[in-house]
């Protein structure tokens, strides 16, 4: 009778511990699931300030054709009479849609180029600057074969890609109505760290509101007009 007893003792307590062990693991399990939402949007808000900080450090002001040499040495599709006439600015392009870019975004500052067929603001394309990682040297596209810079080909960041690495479920942007255009949105920031919206570049008026949602939860970012600051909204108003 003892053995049997102790036995059944030595049982109860195996599955206590199994219990234990299971709850442990789920609980490490828990924050993965529930804290990407929050890894995506802390990314976004990086690479926001990131594109800010560029603007601000990287003065795309040329004056003389002399000054274009670097680029146009590297990139023989830029015009350089372009860069005097047009002062490009950084920008981060949000695609909203596409079988490889959902949810996803692009920094880079879209240079002129003599050909047509390249000289369009549609996406980042060969002759266009594209922002790096400083961790490994990737590039800060959602797009990455397509026409690109070869030191982006098969060289993208996938965490630009907000549906492909943090299961992103929605991504809306909120801002003033002459930012809207086809498949995306975009910001830009100028020397000053100005905010401007649209191809035509017009400053910001009203915040850039920036919505992630996953199973249910939602975060927002807010950049906002004049002085281009970028934060996480706790009320989800900015």
């Amino acid at each position: 009778m003892r053995k049997i007893e102790m036995q059944s003792a030595f049982s109860l307590l195996e599955m206590v511990i199994s219990i234990v062990i299971l709850g442990i693991l789920a609980f490490l399990a828990l924050p993965q699931k529930t804290h990407q939402l929050s890894r995506a949007t802390n990314t976004l808000l990086e690479h926001i300030l990131y594109t800010r900080h560029l603007a601000l450090n990287d003065n795309q002001l040329y004056t003389h054709i002399n000054q274009t040499q670097f680029l146009t040495d590297k990139f023989k599709s830029i015009d350089p009479q372009g860069l005097i006439d047009e002062t490009p600015m950084w920008q981060i392009q949000f695609h909203l849609n596409g079988k490889y870019t959902m949810f996803s975004y692009s920094i880079y500052i879209d240079t002129p180029r003599f050909s047509l067929t390249t000289h369009y603001d549609g996406r980042p394309m060969s002759g266009d600057i594209v922002a790096l990682q400083g961790s490994d040297r990737r590039c800060l596209s959602g797009y990455n074969n397509t026409n690109i810079s070869d030191e982006c080909k098969n060289n993208s960041s996938v965490f630009v890609r907000l549906n492909e690495a943090y299961g992103i479920d929605e991504f809306n942007i909120s801002a003033d109505s002459f930012c809207e255009i086809a498949l995306g949105m975009r910001i830009y920031f100028d020397r000053f760290g100005v905010p401007y919206c649209t191809r035509s570049k017009i400053k910001l008026t009203k915040p850039f509101r920036i919505t992630l949602k996953k199973n249910k939860s939602t975060k927002t970012i807010c950049v906002l007009p004049v002085t281009g600051y970028a934060f996480i909204s706790k009320t989800g108003n900015c």
